[in-house]
């Protein structure tokens, strides 16, 4: 089973929520990375990994935020996982 990324961003004056996203396409790492260094949410406030086989979540703030920056300088997505 894969680990889900959920990005909780701020959308200014409709608040505060989970960004929709499509779990099959969409939210593995490599693109929840990817979409954080397009700017996808412009104000993603916490990022969370869903383990479905391990049935545990962690705050991967931090961690998702330096990769994507580390990707929109151009490291490869090998590098930053």
């Amino acid at each position: 089973m894969p680990k889900l990324y959920f990005v909780v961003a701020n959308f200014g004056s409709l608040g505060t929520a989970v960004a929709e996203r499509d779990p099959a396409k969409d939210m593995d790492w490599e693109s929840t990375v990817r979409d954080l260094s397009r700017g996808e949410w412009q104000d993603p406030r916490q990022i969370i990994e869903v383990d479905l086989a391990a049935g545990t979540s962690r705050d991967v703030t931090e961690k998702a935020l330096l990769a994507a920056a580390l990707v929109g300088a151009g490291v490869p997505h090998a590098v930053c996982a």
